[in-house]
């Protein structure tokens, strides 16, 4: 037999010990830092978040560019996928026909106020009145000569008239005689009453229809000068020619048609469909982090934007009911760390994740506990 004392200084005790220590430290070290991670867990947070799939998209809907008239097409500055900036002439249309309408109606307006002039100053009654326009001079003419025509006669009655009632006085003629002459007189007189009554009515009523006339006329007039404005289509706002129907020059183009729409590029927003489980823990100015796909998140980093507004009513997509929430862009582009940048576009895919609490590891175990041991929810329609 090896005597004690060897054995306690041979290599084999010696590594047994040292396991021994081992295995004591490692027990130590559980005991003491098992204890101290349980202590730790109310004070240790993580933020929770949820994430969502969204996208890239203007603020406001497409601008449609529309045709207000019926014309040729005389100059086409419209392309597909084209950049464009507000105010740029996109369409231009014909002109001539539209300005021959124009002084058309401008002579016609000129003509009706010069008409108008005339009937004013003939509704006066005054015989010496003085008119302008050759109808109407021809007009005044005429009925001036039947009037002097019928005074004329008016005077010559009137003569017979008197000279009967004398005789008749004195007895030389009879009174159906008389009578007569009466007669003759009386009925010239109406004769020129209704004359001057009938001219003055037949003025007036052509006075009234030209004051309509003219509200009518320049009116039309207006709107005509309005389509001539209006053949030069511009660009409302800034942004990218869309859904270009291919009008080409000398093709012609219909009152309210939709020639092209533009896709703004200004007023960027971000589009995230949340489920319905989820959308309890949105509110306005939450700030929510942006994955966008086109750029990785390890070399770009993410994306910062805030919710500015939240959907009332369910959408539909992909068969799933989803609330649209939309979101503003604070990050305007992205970048690597050597300064290259990356500009964020409209149509560009992304997800958001939505910042809901901050949870320590202690709430975090006790909900993973509270799902183990209570029944399951059946969140199944």
């Amino acid at each position: 037999m090896i005597p004690a004392n060897l054995i306690q200084n041979t290599a084999a005790f010696y590594l047994k010990s040292m396991e021994n220590k081992k295995r004591i430290s490692i027990y130590l070290v559980v005991i003491i830092v098992l204890p101290l991670a349980l202590i730790s867990l109310p004070f240790i947070s993580i933020n929770i978040t949820f994430q969502s799939r969204g996208v890239i998209r203007p603020k406001s809907t497409n601008h449609s560019i529309r045709s207000h008239s019926h014309a040729h097409v005389k100059k086409v500055s419209i392309e597909e996928n084209k950049l464009v900036k507000k105010g740029d002439t996109l369409l231009v249309l014909e002109l001539d026909k539209l300005e021959n309408q124009i002084t058309l109606n401008q002579n016609k307006f000129k003509e009706v106020k010069a008409f108008i002039s005339d009937l004013t100053e003939l509704t006066q009654t005054k015989y010496n009145c003085k008119v302008n326009t050759l109808l109407y001079q021809k007009e005044l003419q005429e009925y001036r000569e039947k009037l002097q025509g019928l005074k004329i006669k008016e005077s010559h009655f009137k003569y017979e008239f008197n000279t009967s009632k004398n005789l008749y006085e004195k007895g030389v003629i009879s009174n159906t005689e008389k009578l007569k002459t009466e007669y003759d007189y009386n009925s010239v007189s109406s004769e020129i009453t209704n004359l001057k009554n009938n001219q003055l009515s037949k003025w007036q009523n052509l006075l009234q229809g030209y004051l309509q006339d003219t509200t009518s006329t320049q009116s039309e007039l207006s709107q005509l000068k309005k389509e001539l404005n209006e053949t030069i289509v511009i660009a409302s706002i800034s942004g990218t020619i869309v859904n270009y129907m291919g009008i080409k020059e000398g093709g012609f183009v219909n009152s309210g048609e939709v020639i092209a729409e533009i896709s703004p590029n200004e007023n960027l927003i971000v589009e995230c469909y949340v489920s319905p489980k989820e959308i309890g823990y949105l509110k306005e100015k939450m700030i929510v982090n942006f994955q966008v796909d086109a750029y990785n998140y390890n070399q770009w980093g993410l994306a910062k934007g805030k919710v500015i507004e939240i959907f009332n009513d369910v959408s539909i997509i992909n068969d799933q009911p989803v609330f649209r929430v939309r979101c503003k862009l604070i990050t305007k582009q992205m970048q690597l760390k050597n300064g290259f940048a990356g500009q964020l576009k409209k149509g560009m895919t992304l997800t958001g994740r939505f910042k809901v609490t901050e949870r320590t590891l202690w709430q975090l175990l006790y909900d993973g506990m509270d799902d183990w041991l209570n029944p399951k929810i059946n969140d199944e329609l």
